[in-house]
Parts: structure tokens; sequence; C-alpha cells
């Protein structure tokens, strides 16, 4: 399958690095190490390789070879430590990370839309307050559809959707088909998707 070269790794990571960018750093300028940016981006790269030890072990990499996977792949300048990268994190406002997330992955829906391929995305109800206020208001009128089965372990299957509903509440919002489901096992639920 050929990869769009707009909707590959880099393209995605570079606009991600541009919003990144776009953020003002509220601390005093010559006491900063590591830019918001770089702490930023070594945070996602974390999470790509999905490797908790990542920062020590391009630390090690940048000192013994002189190159490393942060800085060549996700354009990381300064590597910060696990702690500096926490504190610097944490006082980085939620709303302006929220606002970069949000960019790039309305940036990847347009994406792939354009390209016409067919995808699916999780969304989050503290992300998407109006899509699961719709599904709930759906659900209530009885024009949502379900299904539902025990297993032969005694566990029960909730699957739940409903086609064509506005993805948030802009005026121009893309219409989705919403799938939820839920496991649940001794009346406690397990699983939610």
């Amino acid at each position: 399958m050929h990869v769009k070269k707009h909707l590959g790794f880099s393209a995605l990571r570079k606009i991600i690095s541009e919003r990144l960018r776009e953020i003002e750093d509220g601390r005093q300028q010559g006491k900063v190490n590591y830019p918001l940016h770089d702490c930023a981006m070594s945070a996602f790269a974390m999470m790509f390789f999905q490797d908790a030890s990542l920062l020590e072990f391009q630390r090690r990499m940048q000192e013994s070879i002189n190159r490393n996977n942060l800085n060549t792949i996700f354009k990381v300048e300064s590597i910060p430590k696990d702690t500096q990268l926490r504190d610097v994190l944490d006082q980085c406002p939620t709303d302006k990370l929220e606002k970069v997330n949000a960019d790039f992955f309305y940036h990847l829906i347009d994406e792939l839309k354009a390209a016409n391929m067919s995808f699916i995305l999780v969304a989050k109800p503290s992300s998407h307050k109006i899509l699961f206020e719709w599904f709930t208001d759906i659900k209530r009128m009885g024009d949502a559809c379900r299904l539902e089965f025990t297993d032969f372990k005694g566990r029960h299957h909730i699957y739940e959707w409903v086609n064509e509903i506005p993805l948030n509440g802009t005026k121009d919002a893309d219409d989705v088909n919403f799938f939820y489901y839920r496991l649940v096992d001794k009346e406690q639920i397990t699983f939610l998707s």
C-alpha cells in the first residue's frame, strides 16, 4: 500500500512540532535549559516508542555517538531529564496542549477524507462532549441500534451505535458513525470503548 506523503509520520510530526512552537513559554528565557517544544516532543516520542526510559537511553546514545532518535526523528535539540520534563509540562496550560492535539486530529481527519480513506478514531467523553450528548439523546429516543449477549464465561457484551451524528457542535461538523462498547463482568463494567 502506498502511503500519501502528507499522511506519513514525518508530515504529521511536523504539524505537532509547528503547533508546539506556537505555544508561548511562560518561563524566564534566561533560565530555560529545555524549551517547551523539546519537552513536549520528548513526551510525544515516549508515547510513540512506548518506552518509559527512552530519555535516558537517548542521552546515552547522544553521548556515545553524537546522534539520537529524538533529534533525527522528533527534532528535539536538547533532551530533558525525566524530572525536568515533568516540571516543564506540568507548568504548561493544558488547554494549549489540548489545542495542539485537536489541531493534529482535525488535520489528520481532513487529510484522510481528502485521500478518500476509511478510518476509525477513538473519542473520549471529556474531549467530545457534544458527540456523547447527541448519542445519549438519540439513545433516549430509542433510535440507537443495540446488540447484547452473554458469553460462555458469563460476561455481558453491549454494543450500541448510531450512524451519521455530528462529531462536534460546530456548524460544519462532520457526521460520523458512533460505536460504543461495554463489557460487564460480575455487574461491573470492566471495559469501555
